[in-house]
């Protein structure tokens, strides 16, 4: 609940967005399957912008000598 005010607080398509999600997983009867997918998602995204900072500040070091 405490993401839905702070994405509703910012905008108000995203607090559709998670509503929408937080019901069909709720709802559906294989609703398992919305939230390992939003799990992976996560995992996938976390993973990438962990590499992309760690290859910037290479990439920074590299450019500064």
């Amino acid at each position: 609940m405490a993401l839905l005010f702070v994405a509703g607080a910012m905008n108000l398509f995203w607090l559709g967005a998670l509503a929408f999600f937080v019901a069909a997983e709720k709802l559906l009867p294989c609703g398992h399957h919305p939230a390992h997918g939003a799990g992976v998602a996560m995992i996938v995204a976390g993973c990438w912008v962990a590499l992309r900072v760690a290859f910037q500040s290479v990439h920074r070091e590299t450019a500064s000598q």
